[in-house]
Parts: C-alpha cells; sequence; structure tokens
C-alpha cells in the first residue's frame, strides 16, 4: 500500500500479485466480500489499475482541499 498527498488530491495505490483486472460483483447484500470497487467507484473521483509483471497495481484518488484553519492546519 502506497499513500501520497498532492496538492489537490490524495491517491492510494495497492499492489497484489493478481493479473486479474478489477471488476465489479454482485453479491448478495449480506455477503462479507465483494464490495471494494463498488466502494472505490463511489468514493474517488478517479480510479484505474495497471499490470505490473504477474501481478498489478490499483489506485484511487479522491480531490482534497488545501485549505488551512488558523492554526495552519490541512483542513
Amino acid at each position: 500500500v502506497e499513500l501520497e498527498r498532492s496538492r489537490g488530491f490524495f491517491r492510494c495505490t495497492v499492489r497484489d500479485d493478481s493479473p486479474a483486472a478489477p471488476r465489479r460483483r454482485r453479491y448478495s447484500t449480506d455477503a462479507v466480500t465483494g464490495r471494494g470497487i463498488a466502494l472505490v467507484e463511489t468514493l474517488a473521483a478517479r480510479w484505474g489499475s495497471e499490470r505490473d509483471g504477474t501481478g498489478k497495481f490499483v489506485w484511487f484518488e479522491m480531490d482534497v482541499s488545501d485549505a488551512r484553519d488558523e492554526r495552519g492546519v490541512i483542513a
């Protein structure tokens, strides 16, 4: 897992050893798996995946404000 905060966005990148492309899956409402891509699609501004040898990187970005409060802390 790699986390990056840059001006205007937050990026999370995860690597795994599966070459299979991520895809939304349909599970029953009481299933304990299968919601990852649906959550990413709902929360992220952008997301994608890139193959890497035998595995892949999956990443998502969330837009953030660089506004600071009166103490100079990024909100």
